[in-house]
């Protein structure tokens, strides 16, 4: 199901969005600023400087989505450094919270500063 770990993408390509783990995040076009965005808890800490030699890379990416008042589930691209490194699904934690967890490959980081962005992904052109 997995691969045989050959490739280094094999487990994150998985769902029905797994073709887009590996591609940069500007290859897509930005339908616009809509209601809902997705704010991953550890930005703070992934946005500072990374030292690989602490034995600790923070791959586990999780964190809340605001405005979503409709559907409990949206799908995320979860980009580390302008490239897509998982796609998950949100989940409902609670009545009036979404939340979303990924896990990207260590790989993904870069010693010093690293930018993280979570996109909703939208099939339709329109955003909707």
């Amino acid at each position: 199901m997995f691969g045989s770990g050959a490739k280094r993408d094999g487990l994150f390509r998985i769902g029905p969005y797994g073709q887009l783990v590996g591609r940069r995040t500007g290859e897509f076009p930005q339908v616009g600023t809509g209601r809902v965005t997705a704010q991953p808890l550890s930005r703070s800490l992934l946005c500072t400087q990374l030292d690989r030699g602490s034995h600790s890379v923070p791959a586990d990416i999780t964190g809340v989505v605001s405005g979503a008042d409709g559907p409990d589930t949206f799908d995320l691209a979860v980009a580390v450094n302008g490239v897509i490194q998982a796609v998950t699904r949100s989940f409902r934690e609670g009545p009036n919270t979404v939340g979303f967890s990924a896990i990207v490959p260590e790989s993904a980081f870069r010693l010093g500063r690293n930018d993280i962005e979570v996109l909703v992904v939208s099939a339709d052109p329109g955003g909707g």
